[in-house]
């Protein structure tokens, strides 16, 4: 009951601010949750399990901002923590931080 409380907030508000981190080489080559190859250009999110693949996100940091589709699961189901592909984190300027806080909000049609 938990879980679903705290995804019916999450998708009430829509965004929230989120720790976001970033991967990268050691994974290259393997499939992410919804079976694409990740490589150095592959622009997705992991996110947690409430969120579902396909879906379209928003990621804010600082003044850069951009749209990628949810492609991967977290191995935490924490609200409060996002995985950008490297493609990602480097079109956020996030690369040599390694985390940052971020905006994170679902697009919705």
């Amino acid at each position: 009951m938990g879980r679903f409380l705290i995804a019916l907030c999450f998708w009430l508000t829509l965004a929230r601010s989120a720790t976001l981190t970033w991967y990268g080489p050691g994974y290259y080559g393997h499939r992410t949750a919804d079976g694409t190859v990740y490589t150095a250009e592959h622009w997705g999110i992991a996110a947690p399990g409430y969120v579902p693949l396909g879906s379209w996100v928003r990621v804010t940091v600082g003044e850069r901002s951009v749209i990628a589709p949810v492609t991967d699961r977290l191995g935490i189901d924490d609200p409060a923590w996002w995985d950008a592909s490297y493609a990602v984190a480097e079109a956020l300027g996030m690369i040599d931080a390694g985390n940052v806080e971020a905006m994170i909000e679902v697009l919705v049609e």
